[in-house]
């Protein structure tokens, strides 16, 4: 809640990082209640749009738990952590981490189900120019 209500302020973000709460919310992000859960999620998600917070959350063993909770069927989690590991995504040390972790399998299966082969459209050669 606090964090969440700090981090909308940009010039927060940073100083929130630096201050040391990107740990306990990944810690919440884990074992916490669905509640808490998606409370450190919002506010993981307003933390990483500073550049600094990103790669945090990289070093930080974040990518793991944000790829299993990006699984779950309750949708407004789910999507709030697809957000925050594109974000990640833009720095090198968490293309590097996905990429180790074979990131693009558990996100591409996410894509699966919603892709139907009946309809026209692009395909994977012509996604990936």
């Amino acid at each position: 809640g606090a964090i969440f209500s700090l981090a909308l302020n940009d010039e927060n973000k940073m100083a929130i990082g630096v201050l040391g709460a990107i740990p306990p919310l990944i810690h919440v992000l884990r074992s916490g209640t669905l509640g808490a859960r998606q409370d450190a999620a919002m506010a993981l998600y307003h933390l990483s749009y500073a550049q600094g917070n990103r790669s945090k959350l990289a070093k930080l063993g974040a990518i793991p738990i944000l790829l299993d909770l990006a699984q779950d069927d309750r949708v407004e989690l789910a999507s709030r952590v697809l957000l925050i590991l594109y974000n990640i995504a833009a720095t090198s040390d968490g293309r590097t981490i996905m990429l180790e972790l074979n990131a693009i399998n558990t996100l591409v299966g996410l894509l699966a189900p919603h892709i139907d082969p009946s309809q026209d459209g692009p395909n994977v050669a012509e996604i990936q120019e």
